[in-house]
């Protein structure tokens, strides 16, 4: 017959070419492949891109100047240092500067002043003589039975008698000779306080006094 159809058998009809597939045997319908549906993986991406998004708002800090705020100098750009400085006066260059703790003079003519003979070193004697006309005519350390350690502790490295520092170290543990952060030579031409509990922050260099 070749490739034609045609109908055989009794009486008349027609024949239609039918499109469908089917399976034939046992079993289900035979179907074309079903497309693809990704909405559900877009779906579950969309979510956990939401997901981290909350967290770092939550981990996020509000405050840009509260990051690496003690490391500053290191780490923030300048346009970050100049934002901090003019809003939060965080990054800002200029150091404010710390008041000196004593006087600036090298010695305080009244610390001590009713035992100055004994109480006195050498050097406080001649500058209080010259500055402020006390403890003039005894230059020379003297001893004595007692001493006040309370009275000129803050300059006890350079005011203070050497009679006075040993008194003090064998009875009340204070002023020992060596314990500062300098010797009186080392701190000569320096501020009151200079070598002393305070070391060099004690006080600004002395100025020489020429009157």
């Amino acid at each position: 017959m070749g490739g034609d159809v045609q109908f055989v058998g009794c009486g008349q009809g027609a024949y239609i070419a039918d499109t469908n597939y089917r399976f034939v045997g046992y079993g289900g319908d035979y179907s074309t492949p079903r497309r693809r549906d990704f909405t559900c993986l877009i779906c579950t991406t969309l979510s956990l891109l939401l997901g981290l998004l909350a967290v770092m708002w939550c981990l996020w800090p509000a405050d840009e100047c509260e990051v690496d705020q003690l490391n500053w100098k290191y780490k923030w750009d300048p346009a970050k240092r100049a934002r901090c400085c003019t809003l939060e006066g965080i990054g800002c260059e200029q150091a404010t500067a710390r008041p000196p703790v004593g006087p600036v003079d090298p010695f305080n003519c009244a610390d001590g002043f009713t035992n100055w003979q004994a109480d006195w070193s050498s050097d406080k004697k001649v500058w209080c003589c010259k500055v402020h006309k006390r403890g003039c005519g005894l230059p020379a350390p003297m001893a004595a039975n007692w001493f006040d350690c309370d009275s000129g502790f803050a300059n006890y490295v350079k005011g203070w008698s050497v009679n006075k520092k040993a008194w003090c170290c064998g009875k009340e543990k204070k002023g020992c000779l060596g314990s500062g952060d300098l010797n009186m030579i080392q701190t000569e031409n320096m501020g009151y306080g200079a070598g002393a509990q305070h070391g060099f922050e004690g006080a600004p260099v002395a100025q020489i006094h020429t009157r």
